[in-house]
């Protein structure tokens, strides 16, 4: 993402609905004149130092916002929909999934199986292709007991999960079962 991109969408919120209500209010606080104690201000002079407090508070409430939101997105995991197992026709499963965060064809992510309260990877999917804001995946390599199970449908959907985070020793475990 270049620089200007990620200007703009961290400050589109902030000129899309802040920016109405800081000229709304300065506007309305113009009409005012605030006295103090041996000092007068000018409606101008208010107008301006209303705005100018109203911008910074509001630009900076938006980029909080506007940064809590990536943040959230960016640990959210894609979801499992449907696992099709495979048959004689189609010799590889077919996962889809949905995700908060755009996948890429050709993306690789790690297939996680949870038995009781442990979570371990079986396997890696690849996308293929977008359909329907859902992203069909096929795996590059799962477990042989886990592909066993999953052709005989004996692991529910609930047991599927799946990060975007590939780990050494799956690569090095899916290196080995590959080159045999």
């Amino acid at each position: 993402m270049d620089v200007l991109r990620y200007l703009a969408s961290l400050t589109r919120p902030f000129f899309r609905w802040w920016w109405a209500v800081i000229t709304g209010l300065a506007t309305l606080l113009a009409f005012f004149e605030w006295r103090s104690t041996g000092m007068q201000l000018s409606s101008t002079a208010v107008a301006v130092i209303v705005g100018v407090f109203l911008t910074i508070t509001f630009f900076a409430a938006s980029v909080i916002v506007q940064g809590f939101g990536w943040y959230t997105r960016s640990h959210g995991q894609p979801v499992i929909v449907t696992c099709t197992p495979a048959n004689p026709e189609s010799p590889l499963e077919v996962f889809q999934l949905t995700s908060m965060l755009p996948l890429e064809p050709g993306q690789v992510i790690s297939l996680l199986r949870t038995v009781g309260d442990r979570t371990f990877c079986i396997g890696m999917l690849k996308v293929e292709r977008i359909a329907s804001s859902r992203y069909q995946c096929v795996p590059l390599w799962i477990a042989p007991s886990s592909r066993q199970d999953l052709k005989r449908g004996q692991i529910p959907l609930a047991h599927l999960s799946t990060t975007l985070l590939l780990n050494e020793t799956d690569l090095a475990r899916f290196k080995e079962e590959a080159t045999a």
